[in-house]
């Protein structure tokens, strides 16, 4: 045990608590094999060979000793502890002439020894002739020294070996042994071992020992001596022995250096070197390439080999390797006879090793770099030999030692020596490679520390501080650790250049005088931080991006120090211990290896969505925010008191001298040992009280709006100075100043939040989501039995972890699909066995998050979207079911429960713990997410200073305004959201009838938690909520080591058995579903340390009342071992059904039914909709699901399609506004219904391709006149919505929520985006994805000249086909129109109705609809249709006129979603030469200018996987990102290539980029634009440049707002890049080619939002 700490002890903690000692490995838990580094080679590479280290190492330069003291036992090796002073064994004693004792006696000025703690030799010690008779230079090797000191007392050293490596493959071996040979001769426990290497004892007999069986003979210098196979053969030769032909070897017999050799301690301490050779194999997997070593001793006299079980031939200790080329198939190991297939189908080989030159001259080494790529074997430092030298070669800071050649002729034993980031690198010129005979497959040898034949722990402890080296030296390490402390220094957002300066320093050790110039130097890291601009520079408060959340412990104790804390007994002091549960953070209290919050946390809502983290927004939890305030409030008033009813920052009960203030009086300290002894300066009036108190606890940032509000209140205490200091100490407190570190902006009004009015008409059901922290093995939650199944189980988890059937309860899955119909539960979670066998409860098999159903032979790594078996990216993937992050900022329920709230039902999303990214929504929804607490509501405030002071609170914390810090806007927002669920929860417990009464009582958190949610929901009615979702957590389950699954699950079950009874007896179990879920399952496989680790897939379940249950839904893997397409190394399984499977019908339970909305809420959704039935149902339907689901899927022409059955309630509110639904990342190729491929009925004349005679000769024909204009709706409840999805050519649907709006009309008004009059000659309507009754049955359109003119009627009709019902279907997930004047696209399904007669021009244009529900008398709640187009003519402008800017639009108060930094939201149009409103003399008079010339072109990428994926997203006229995914294709050029619809000529003036929503190093940063006049023409290079601004890191743009451009001008409500003018550009194309280069070359994905071309349009040929 380490010394207890001051402040942390068991005693003052009241606990013993282990976390506190020092950490210990032990050996035997280690894996003693090669492990892979960062870089795919081995953990050891550059380290010294053990082998290749100097003969008597141990007095050599850098040899190591660590001082014992009077015990010789040694505590990096082990040895038995009786040897050490026991006269009757073996020691290896220092005389005092020696050298080695000279040196490590160290003598002091008195002439006696110092005795160092640790000495390190400086130089090689010199040895004469007499010195070399010391016992010290017969051995090869020390494990600890004795000496003498005085005359009764001695004193140990421990030798601490240097690090080496072993190769794990190496010529003539020699077989060693453990244990006693008895009677039988037979050799236990055979292996090999490297004969150069220390790592055996001597086994000597007498000649002759094969005709006559001899007893055999040990000998030593010193107890546990190791030596070489030649040192043993020669101290059995002096003793007239021959080594390794021992017929016996028995303890008591072969001498004192026998002792240890039977089984001591609980274990072995020693082998010993045999006569017969080894040779070492190596055991392929022909899946993975994976290699396992393998040992092949020749067998003893009589046949045995006894091969140890970790070398054996059926070991699965596999590890990596890189192959040179192919790695051996089954095919090539049956053709070559120097391997087998061996019994468990893997394939074992004989091997051979070389060592090969790899610089045969001092001229090709051309850097460190090159060294440090090519060279991976280490030396020992050349000097400690006596036979190398420097060659003098002349190689820029690389000196070149030798034994032998010179610089021309380089040789193995070379040695490169150099600095390499401040640490001395020693490299052998030499490569060693393993072969396998008679064939061309061949891998690099790889090395370990911990040898096979003799693990000590000292070797483990060298691997962890190499792993540990690996990361500290690796490229990433400068920046990742810069980040890291400059978040801790209060900048949660540091900029790239910022980030590049703290890592420089780190790197170099040095920052202008700060610094010790070596590598990883953290007072020049510190330095940079605090010295730097962004540090420093006041302005950059006003940023609403700068600056950080200050976490819990440190606002306190900065409070305490700026108020003067003032302890009167020094004794006890509150260390804000056992404080996280109440404000967030504890001293030594962090809940887990990863602290108390994320460095990448990032807090749903505007800071998400400024794409922006802040770590310490991850503890502001409702119940924290209002504890820290209380305690704040309280010690102001009382100093530093102990009451259970109020809020304190102490929590040591009874054992501490604070008292409880009884009775209380504001203001009286008398009963508090640590007390506030701040007084101001000046107290003559308000601001000087406030003054001085923003400097000390807001750092001046107190804004003008709150001052004011401080003052209002302190004024008219001022007569009681007193008083107004703690009155303007507890408002400062409060403020969003005090919590964050940038400036403020808000409104007057308070932030107030109100529930529900109105009680709703839809039956009650929650979702109780139970999250299983650190990944649990669900493995061992459900287990196969039938026979074949449950013995590859076995085989798989091993003694360890595999369960026997009879300590499973046992259920049937059949008629669940799976290969093995009968499996087991936990015995120690038997409430699931009970639920599955009444049918009110199933599993989920193999279920996780993937980006598409794949195998291990697909490109799993790259393809994941998240990087797996991580705990905060699978927890974040699982909360938020969007790997692709097309709704940043949200989660799955967070969704689900926005479109509920949108269809008008009262939803509530209700964070227990660890909830609150999963249950985040849009915030266009402004759908809150609360806190329920496990503990009753205290009363806040009391015995007030301020009577108000929570109403004050609220107006301190008011609206933002715009510009607001996005992070004091986070601390507001949850400021209010905790008071609204303060004061709620005080109302529920005031009511009798919602207390919970005989639930069971226990410590286990989990059940506080589910009784919480009891409670919650029994005051449903209360709330007027008929949609709840609780989320809520249990930790522990990252059970790397110990294994206490059983502990865990009995907790669960306890918990669950408890919740369920109280919902049943409160008549909600058919109401309630339970889900379970987890960061991941955990690998099948046992990890060294007898635990398991991270893996992926796992299984989880579904319970309650409704649920269909007694059924295993998915698909469980079978054969559950390698051979599985879904086995990854070690046991990690590739889930085979993914999350979204079971949101999608969990969020049709609670009444989510429209295709767009599911494609809404699970983005990826549409990679899991099958063509083929047999895996159709993928996606779980809510009937799947429940027995009184309403939804299942079916088969329409090959595509899977949900059908619903009708709702039979109707909502009694309006549905709040909602963004508009992201279209699914997979378009189909066929629409969800059979269309008819060309409308059913035909017009009289069709139009021909020449306009009629009653059209004007100046104008052209264009498939759509609406395309780029403005479009708003009238009649829709979710105003504004998306009405642009009306005419962005593609088929995502227009979708009108219509509810208590039937009375009104409905349509849409369309407003010109180029400002040209059109001629409107039809109009076709595409039909959406579903819903008949939804479509519009008839239609009026108007048009009028101008805004100020009458709308004048163009055209009345019926929409026949529509109404006789002879229209199919079109996909909803935006599937391009491709249509002409003549033609809409024979792809979908659409009607057309022409205007012959007509021929009057008109600017804009309004369409009203009628809806089949509103003639019939039973309305739908939902008008949609797919896609309007009017073939029309569009006539030239007008000359004297110039062209029209697109309106602006006024923006919103929300705060702007970046950094105030250029590009500014309008970027300025400053070119040479502002383009005029009439076209230069370049230009064509007969042309017309357009925004974009490439609206309405079909779009082709290149150089992404997502082929054929959203291209139309680029010129859509809106910011919905277009996105190319990179992977693996980073060397290839990317792009897009447009071809246009109308096949019309244009000429290209000028381009623009809207930026997208996330992801600055998606950015392109620059382009080329080509043209060409045709398909078979090359293309012309028309303009190459650099994208300005993007380099600045611009702000981002929300997606799917409509952009309201003109040719003149971008939209100045977005950010878009300055335009570049192409002014000398005047020849005209057909066809676009635009190729980008990507800000970051590396990154995986290139973003943006939009791409315009202003330019001109010719007329038709």
């Amino acid at each position: 045990m380490q010394p207890e700490r001051g402040g942390a002890s068991p005693q003052e903690r009241g606990y013993q608590d282990e976390s506190l000692d020092p950490m210990k490995i032990i050996i035997e838990r280690r894996d003693w094999f090669p492990k892979n580094n960062l870089l795919k080679g081995f953990i050891g590479d550059k380290v010294a060979r053990c082998a290749d280290l100097p003969v008597k190492h141990f007095i050599r330069k850098g040899a190591t000793y660590r001082l014992l003291g009077s015990s010789g036992i040694p505590e990096l090796i082990e040895d038995i502890t009786w040897w050490s002073n026991n006269p009757d064994f073996y020691h290896l004693e220092l005389e005092s002439s020696s050298p080695l004792y000279s040196k490590l006696c160290e003598v002091d000025g008195s002439g006696a020894c110092s005795l160092p703690a640790k000495v390190e030799l400086d130089t090689n010690l010199v040895y004469d002739a007499t010195a070399k008779m010391g016992s010290e230079y017969a051995v090869d090797t020390i494990r600890s020294v004795k000496m003498k000191i005085d005359n009764n007392s001695y004193i140990w050293y421990e030798y601490v070996r240097p690090p080496c490596v072993e190769h794990g493959f190496y010529r003539d071996g020699k077989r060693v042994t453990k244990d006693q040979i008895k009677d039988d001769g037979v050799q236990n426990s055979s292996m090999c071992a490297n004969p150069l290497l220390e790592a055996a004892t001597p086994m000597c007999s007498e000649a002759g020992w094969y005709t006559v069986s001899k007893d055999g003979l040990i000998f030593c210098h010193y107890q546990g001596e190791r030596m070489t196979f030649d040192s043993a053969a020669a101290i059995c030769q002096s003793n007239g022995m021959e080594q390794g032909y021992a017929g016996t070897i028995k303890e008591w017999k072969a001498g004192p250096c026998a002792h240890g050799i039977q089984r001591k301690e609980g274990k072995e301490t020693f082998r010993s070197w045999a006569a017969e050779t080894c040779s070492i194999q190596v055991k392929i997997s022909f899946q993975s390439g994976q290699i396992a070593i393998v040992h092949a001793p020749e067998p003893d006299k009589d046949g045995i080999t006894n091969i140890e079980n970790h070398v054996a031939p059926d070991t699965l200790n596999f590890f990596d390797t890189t192959w040179e080329g192919a790695h051996p198939t089954m095919s090539d190991c049956l053709a070559n006879a120097n391997c087998d297939v061996h019994s468990d189908e893997y394939c074992i080989c004989d091997t051979d090793t070389t060592e090969s030159i790899e610089f045969t001259s001092a001229a090709e080494v051309d850097s460190i770099d090159g060294l440090m790529s090519k060279l991976h074997i280490g030396s020992a430092d050349p000097t400690s030999f006596d036979d190398y030298s420097d060659l003098g070669c002349f190689i820029n800071d690389v000196t070149v030692y030798s034994k032998f050649g010179d610089c021309t002729s380089l040789t193995t034993d070379t040695v490169f020596a150099f600095e390499w980031n401040s640490k001395p690198m020693f490299l052998k010129n030499v490569q060693s490679k393993v072969t396998i005979p008679e064939s061309s497959f061949s891998f690099r040898n790889p090395v370990q520390f911990i040898s096979l034949s003799d693990p000590e722990v000292r070797d483990a402890y060298f691997e962890t501080e190499e792993v540990l080296n690996s990361l500290f030296y690796d490229s990433s390490h400068p920046p990742f650790m810069a980040v890291r402390v400059i978040q801790r220094f209060g900048i949660s957002n540091p900029s790239p250049a910022f980030i590049k300066r703290v890592s420089t320093a780190y790197t170099t050790g040095s920052f202008g005088q700060f610094g010790s110039g070596e590598y990883g130097d953290l007072g020049a890291m510190v330095a940079a931080i605090l010295l730097d601009d962004e540090s420093r520079q006041v302005v950059l408060d006003a940023d609403q991006t700068h600056g950080h959340l200050r976490e819990p412990l440190i606002k306190v104790l900065s409070f305490f120090k700026s108020m003067g804390l003032h302890y009167a007994s020094p004794l006890r002091i509150p260390a804000l211990m056992s404080t996280q549960d109440t404000i967030g953070q504890g001293s030594f209290e962090n809940p887990s290896v990863f602290s108390f919050f994320l460095p990448e946390h990032t807090p749903s809502g505007s800071v998400q969505s400024a794409g922006l983290v802040s770590p310490e927004s991850m503890v502001l939890q409702g119940d924290n925010v209002l504890h820290l305030l209380d305690a704040y409030y309280n010690t102001v008033k009382f100093g530093i008191v102990d009451c259970y009813s109020m809020s304190s920052f102490e929590t040591w009960r009874f054992i501490n001298p604070f008292g409880c203030p009884s009775p209380a009086v504001e203001g009286d300290t008398s009963h508090s040992t640590a007390k506030l002894s701040y007084s101001p300066q000046s107290s003559t009036t308000s601001d000087d009280i406030i003054d001085e108190l923003n400097v000390l606890l807001a750092s001046g940032r107190l804004q003008d709006k709150n001052r004011a509000i401080i003052k209002s209140v302190i004024d008219p205490m001022m007569g009681d100075a007193a008083k107004a200091v703690r009155a303007a100490q507890q408002l400062i407190l409060s403020t969003p100043e005090y919590h964050s570190t940038n400036l403020p902006r808000k409104q007057d009004n308070a932030r107030v939040l109100t529930g529900y009015n109105t009680k709703h008409k839809a039956p009650y059901k929650a979702v109780v989501v139970l999250m299983m922290l650190g990944g649990v093995d669900s493995w061992n939650m459900l287990v196969p039995t039938c026979a074949t199944a449950h013995a590859e189980y076995v085989l798989a988890r091993g003694a360890t972890h595999a369960i026997p059937v009879d300590r499973l309860n046992v259920i049937s899955a059949l008629g669940s699909g799976q290969a093995c119909t009968e499996f087991g539960v936990n015995e120690h979670f038997p409430v699931l066995s009970e639920l599955y066998k009444t049918g009110e409860l199933s599993f989920f098999a193999n279920v996780g998050m993937i980006a598409r159903p794949m195998t291990k032979h697909d490109n799993w790594q790259s393809e994941s979207g998240f990087t797996p078996f991580a705990h905060n990216t699978m927890q974040n993937s699982f909360y938020t079911s969007d790997i692709h992050h097309a709704n940043p900022g949200t989660g799955v329920f967070g969704r689900i429960l926005d479109i509920l709230k949108q269809q008008g039902l009262h939803t509530s999303a209700n964070n227990v713990d660890n909830g609150m990214t999963m249950l985040s929504g849009d915030q266009a929804f402004d759908n809150p997410v609360y806190t329920v607490s496990t503990k009753s509501p205290q009363v806040l405030n009391k015995y007030p200073t301020v009577d108000n002071l929570i109403e004050v609170v609220k107006s301190l914390n008011g609206v933002g305004d715009t510009g607001n810090s996005l992070l004091s806007e986070y601390w507001s927002s949850r400021v209010a959201a905790a008071l609204f669920e303060h004061e709620q929860m005080h109302d529920i417990a005031a009511v009798p009838e919602f207390e919970i009464s005989d639930y069971p009582e226990t410590s286990v958190q989990l059940t506080s938690s589910f009784k919480a949610i009891a409670g919650y929901m029994k005051s449903r009615e209360y709330r007027k909520v008929n949609r709840d979702v609780f989320v809520l957590s249990q930790g522990g389950f990252d059970m790397h080591s110990e294994d206490k699954l059983a502990e865990r699950f009995q907790e669960t079950n306890e918990s669950l058995e408890g919740f369920i009874q109280e919902v049943k007896d409160q008549g909600l179990w058919n109401n309630t579903v339970i889900i379970s879920g987890s960061d991941f399952g955990r690998s099948m496989n046992t990890n060294s340390n007898g635990g398991t680790d991270h893996a992926w897939g796992g299984n989880y379940f579904i319970a309650g009342g409704s649920v269909q249950g007694g059924k295993i839904m998915g698909k469980f893997p079978s054969p559950l071992g390698p051979d599985s397409d879904y086995w990854l190394k070690r046991g990690r399984w590739i889930p085979t059904s993914p999350w979204e499977s079971v949101f999608n019908g969990v969020a049709q339970w609670l009444g989510v039914h429209e295709d767009a909305d599911l494609d809404w809420i699970l983005p990826n959704r549409g990679s899991f909709k099958s063509h083929t039935l047999h895996d159709m149902c993928d996606l779980f339907t809510d009937k799947d699901l429940f027995t009184d689901g309403a939804c299942q899927c079916e088969l329409v022409n090959g595509v899977q399609t949900t059908v619903c059955d009708e709702i039979t309630f109707s909502p009694s509110l309006f549905p709040t506004d909602s963004p508009s639904s992201s279209p699914s990342q997979n378009p189909t190729t066929t629409p969800t219904a059979e269309p008819t491929k060309s409308p059913s009925s035909s017009p009289s004349q069709n139009p021909t391709a020449n306009p009629t005679a009653d059209l004007p000769d100046n104008g052209f024909l264009v498939p759509n006149i609406w395309e780029g204009a403005l479009v708003s709706q009238f009649g829709c409840a979710n105003n504004p919505g998306s009405p642009w999805k009306s005419i962005d050519g593609t088929t995502t649907k227009h979708w009108c929520k219509r509810n208590d709006l039937h009375g009104m009309p409905t349509g849409l008004i369309i407003t010109s985006g180029h400002g040209q009059l059109t001629i409107p000659k039809a109009f076709r309507l595409y039909t959406a994805q579903s819903c008949t009754n939804c479509h519009p049955l008839s239609f009026v359109l108007e048009g009028r000249v101008d805004s100020a003119s009458p709308w004048v009627e163009i055209d009345s009709n019926e929409i026949r086909d529509i109404a006789d019902g002879l229209l199919g279907f079109n996909a909803d997930i935006g599937e391009p129109i491709v249509s002409t004047y003549e033609n809409g696209d024979s792809n979908h399904a659409y009607t057309t109705v022409h205007f012959h007669s007509h021929s009057a021009a008109y600017l804009d244009y309004k369409i009203t609809f009628v809806v089949r529900g509103d003639t019939n008398g039973s309305p739908p709640n939902s008008f949609m249709f797919g896609e309007i187009e009017i073939p029309g003519m569009l006539m030239p402008p007008d000359p004297s006129v110039s062209p029209t800017l697109a309106p602006s639009v006024s923006p919103t108060l929300s705060p702007t979603k970046g950094p105030t930094t250029p590009p500014t939201r309008s970027p300025s149009l400053s070119p040479s030469v502002n383009p005029t409103a009439n076209p230069t003399t370049e230009l064509p008079d007969d042309g017309v200018l357009v925004t974009n010339i490439l609206g309405g072109s079909t779009a082709t990428n290149f150089g992404c996987v997502n082929l054929l994926w959203g291209q139309w997203k680029s010129t859509d006229g809106t910011t919905t990102k277009y996105w190319c995914n990179r992977t693996g294709m980073h060397s290839q050029a990317t792009g897009l290539i447009f071809s246009p619809d109308h096949g019309q000529l244009t000429i290209p003036k000028a381009l623009r980029l809207y930026t997208a929503n996330s992801c600055k190093n998606c950015d392109p940063i620059s382009y080329m634009l080509e043209g060409r006049v045709d398909s078979t023409a090359d293309w012309v290079e028309i303009d190459s440049s650099e994208l300005p601004g993007i380099t600045d890191g611009p702000d981002r743009n929300d997606q799917y707002l409509q952009i309201n451009s003109s040719y003149a001008s971008g939209d100045p409500n977005l950010t878009y890049t300055p335009t570049i003018h192409f002014h000398s550009h005047g020849e005209a194309y057909l066809e676009y080619k635009l190729t980008l280069v990507p800000k970051n070359p590396t990154a995986n994905s290139l973003q943006f939002a939009e791409i315009e071309i202003p330019g001109m349009m010719l007329p038709p040929a």
